[in-house]
C-alpha cells in the first residue's frame, strides 16, 4: 500500500529542519483537505504539516480498510518518511489525532518513544472492551433507557463481542449475536431496529475498538502530551474517557487533560 500525503511548510521556511505535526483523521473516507485552519495555525507558528489520504482512498493505493491496527499501521509509516527527509527535523515529529485517529496516535507512540509530543483530540480512552461499552451505555442512556436496560443490552453485546474477538464457534457466536439483537428488542426497540443496530456493529472497525486499550498506550507516553475533549460531545461519552485520560497520564509531568465546555465531539461549540 502507498500513502499519497502531502507535506506542507511555512511560508517562511528556509534551509532549516523543520519541526512537523502528522495530523490523523477520525473514522469515515477521509482524504487531504481537512483540518484547514489548525494547519494554518501550526505553519504560521513554523510547523510542518502531514496530511495524507488513508488507505483506498483519494491517490493512495490499497483498500480502504479503518480498523484500529491499519491505522495505526499507516502512522508508522508517515513517521517513517519523514525521518528519511533532510528537511524535518527528526527529534521535532509530533501526532495529533482526532477520535479513532486519537486512539491511533497514541498506539504508535507508545512504541515510538522519539516521537516529540501527541495531541489527542476528542479521544476515546478506557481498558479493553470497557472503552467500547462506555460509549454504548452513553448512547443507551440518551435514548432513555434505565439502568437495568443499559445493563442487560451491554451484557449480551459484551458476549458477542467477546465471541467474535476470540474466533469462537461459528453456531456460538451466531447464538450470540441473536441474542444482542434480542435485547435491543427486550428494552424496547422495534425489531427491525434492533437487527440495524446489531448490523452497524457487526465489522471489523467496530470489533477492533472493542479490542484495542488506549489507556495502556497512554499510561506509556513520557513526551508532552495534550488531550482535549468537548462537554457536549455526544459520541465517545467524555466524562468517561477524561476520567480514563488524566488517570493513565498521572505519571507523565508533561502531560494536561482540558474540557472544553460546550463543545462538541468535532470541538465546534454546541448549538443550544
Amino acid at each position: 500500500t502507498v500513502l499519497a500525503a502531502t507535506l506542507e511548510k511555512p511560508p517562511s521556511a528556509d534551509d532549516r529542519r523543520l519541526p512537523v505535526v502528522v495530523i490523523v483523521s477520525g473514522t469515515g473516507p477521509w482524504t487531504r483537505g481537512g483540518w484547514v485552519k489548525m494547519r494554518a495555525s501550526l505553519h504560521a507558528a513554523g510547523i510542518a504539516t502531514l496530511v495524507y489520504d488513508k488507505r483506498g482512498l483519494g491517490q493512495s493505493t490499497g483498500t480502504f480498510v479503518d480498523t484500529i491496527p491499519a491505522m495505526q499501521r499507516d502512522v508508522a509509516a508517515a513517521v517513517a518518511f519523514l525521518r528519511t527527509r533532510p528537511d524535518i527535523d527528526h527529534q521535532r515529529i509530533a501526532l495529533m489525532g482526532i477520535s479513532q485517529g486519537a486512539v491511533a496516535a497514541p498506539l504508535v507512540a507508545s512504541a515510538d518513544p522519539a516521537i516529540a509530543a501527541v495531541i489527542i483530540l476528542s479521544g476515546p480512552i478506557g481498558p479493553r472492551g470497557e472503552l467500547f461499552l462506555g460509549i454504548l451505555r452513553g448512547h443507551l442512556k440518551n435514548a432513555g433507557k434505565t439502568s437495568l436496560q443499559v445493563d442487560r443490552v451491554t451484557a449480551a453485546v459484551a458476549a458477542w463481542m467477546d465471541a467474535r474477538s476470540r474466533i469462537a464457534d461459528a453456531n456460538e457466536t451466531l447464538n450470540l449475536r441473536k441474542a444482542a439483537e434480542d435485547a435491543f428488542a427486550e428494552v424496547g426497540f422495534p425489531q427491525d431496529q434492533a437487527e440495524n443496530f446489531v448490523t452497524a456493529l457487526d465489522n471489523d472497525v467496530v470489533l477492533s475498538m472493542f479490542e484495542v486499550a488506549p489507556d495502556r498506550a497512554v499510561e506509556m507516553l513520557r513526551m508532552p502530551t495534550l488531550a482535549i475533549y468537548g462537554s457536549k460531545d455526544d459520541v465517545i461519552a467524555p466524562y468517561l474517557s477524561i476520567e480514563a485520560a488524566t488517570a493513565a497520564l498521572q505519571g507523565n509531568p508533561d502531560a494536561i487533560v482540558v474540557a472544553v465546555p460546550d463543545m462538541t465531539h468535532e470541538l465546534q461549540r454546541a448549538t443550544p
